[in-house]
This record gives C-alpha cells, sequence and structure tokens, in this order.
C-alpha cells in the first residue's frame, strides 16, 4: 500500500525550531498547558498542533512518539466533541454540523500522522527492529479509520469515499508482512489492553455488518466497543464458504463495506461462528 486517498499526507517542510517544540519536554509541557476548563478551546489548539505534526519533517520513530504521547488528550477532545453531537436530536443544526466538522477534521489529522508513519516504515523491507512500530502504526490508522467511520455513523451521514478500501489495502499489508496477527499495545480498548491489526479490522467489519443504522446516536460506540469482545467468532477465509448459498464478503479491491452477498466463488468470505452457550 504505496498511498491512500483519503488519508493523504500534505506536502512535507523543514523546520528545525518547529521541529523542537515536539521534543519530550516540550510536548509534555503543552499538554500539561491545554485549557481543561474550556475544552472548545482546547480543541483548536490540538487541531492547529495536529496540522503543524503532520506537516514537518521528522523521522519516523518521532512522530509516531509524539502521537503517543498525544493519545490520551485526543480521547479526551474527541470524545467531549461526540459528545456535544449528540446533546439534540435531528435534525441537526449549523452549530452542530460545526462540531462533527472540527470532529472529523481532528480525527482525520491525527490518523494521517500514524499513516505517514506506517508508510514511511513500509517503503521497504521491514527489519526486526521496525516490526512492532510497524504494527503499532497500521493497527492506529485502522483504529482512526474506524473512529471517523463510527462518528459518520453518529451523525446518520455518509461514509467517505475511499475509507473502506484504505481499511482493506492496511489489513492486506499487515497480511502480506505477516503481522496482522501481532499484538500492540491499546489502552482504548475496553476488554483488553492488547489489540492486533487482524483485531482491528474485523472490529470495525462487524460494526457495520450489524446494520447500525438502527442505533441510537449514544449507542454507537458502546456498540463498537462491544464488540471487541466478540470479534474472536468472525474468521476471514480467502475463498467462499462452502455449502453457504449466501456469503458475509469482503470485497477487499472496492471501496465498500463488508455485505452479505449470493456466492458468487470470487470473494474473500467472512464466517461468524455461532457463540455456545
Amino acid at each position: 500500500m504505496k498511498n491512500s486517498f483519503f488519508l493523504v499526507i500534505p506536502e512535507q517542510k523543514s523546520d528545525p525550531q518547529l521541529l523542537a517544540s515536539f521534543g519530550d519536554d516540550a510536548l509534555k509541557q503543552w499538554i500539561a498547558e491545554l485549557p481543561a476548563a474550556n475544552p472548545g478551546l482546547a480543541a483548536r489548539l490540538f487541531y492547529e498542533l495536529l496540522g503543524e505534526l503532520v506537516t514537518v519533517e521528522m523521522p519516523a520513530a518521532k512522530r509516531l512518539h509524539a502521537l503517543e504521547m498525544l493519545r490520551d488528550s485526543f480521547f479526551l477532545i474527541d470524545d467531549y466533541l461526540r459528545s456535544r453531537l449528540t446533546r439534540s436530536g435531528f435534525p441537526k443544526g449549523e452549530n452542530e454540523k460545526k462540531i462533527f466538522g472540527l470532529a472529523c477534521s481532528i480525527e482525520r489529522q491525527f490518523t494521517i500522522g500514524y499513516w505517514s508513519v506506517a508508510r514511511e516504515l513500509t517503503r521497504r523491507e521491514v527489519s526486526w527492529l521496525q516490526a512492532k512500530p510497524t504494527v503499532l502504526a497500521i493497527q492506529r490508522t485502522i483504529k482512526g479509520l474506524s473512529r471517523i467511520v463510527v462518528t459518520h455513523y453518529m451523525m446518520s451521514y455518509p461514509i467517505p469515499d475511499w475509507i473502506w478500501i484504505d481499511l482493506h489495502s492496511l489489513y492486506k499489508l499487515a497480511v502480506k508482512l505477516g503481522k496482522a496477527d501481532v499484538k500492540v499495545a491499546d489502552q482504548g480498548g475496553i476488554f483488553s489492553k492488547q489489540s492486533s491489526i487482524e483485531d482491528s479490522y474485523k472490529q470495525i467489519l462487524l460494526l457495520s455488518l450489524a446494520y447500525p443504522s438502527g442505533l441510537m446516536q449514544k449507542e454507537f460506540q458502546l456498540v463498537y466497543e462491544f464488540i471487541e469482545k466478540i470479534a474472536d467468532l468472525l474468521e476471514i477465509e480467502t475463498k467462499p464458504v462452502a455449502g453457504q448459498a449466501v456469503q458475509c464478503s469482503i470485497l477487499m479491491d472496492e471501496d465498500l463495506p463488508p455485505a452479505f452477498l449470493a456466492n458468487s466463488g470470487r470473494v474473500t468470505a467472512a464466517r461468524i461462528r455461532r457463540c455456545c452457550t
């Protein structure tokens, strides 16, 4: 996966002074000074910082470290913006639409940061020293794209073009590297504090297959988090499941979510095991 149509990496600029602001001490001070009493201002400041982070030239390891340092603040800010979206019902007013735009912009910029790391680390053969950072960057990119999908579901908006094909391509890249099942730390998990690329990919697949249009706004994230516990019941096959007229199909070369299709013999199939009770 050389490029992403949705996570477009902006032109990189050399700026030693700006690069220094992403050192550990400087970044810790910036995080500590975020105005907790004014989350709206904190969100705008965070968005501006992300704009600088994704445009300044820096080593992949340093960018990944900075993103991980900012991760807790990202969740706090994004969850606050999402909570603002669910305070009133539909139709949404102009204020909610602006909040939605800011939330999606922050989610996208944050995910672009991880994608730029993943792309840099996978441009050539991944060494054993790069294995863990590569898995972490890909897993975080899938999680970021998944968060964008959930936010759009919350607003009953269509999923932006190219997100699904990016998700499929990232999973295929991990399979090609032999790293799809490698676990990395994931503090955002509810039932486990470790998650693999495949776990994260299956989680968003299952949410889509659950026909989430019937959920209430506040239920989307709850259902998505619960799916983490049952994602192991989904097995991704490389060919249609024998004896099934209707397949749970993933068209990995298309910009489409998984769907139930008549067996054509030309799809990657997903088998959902029954849970024995």
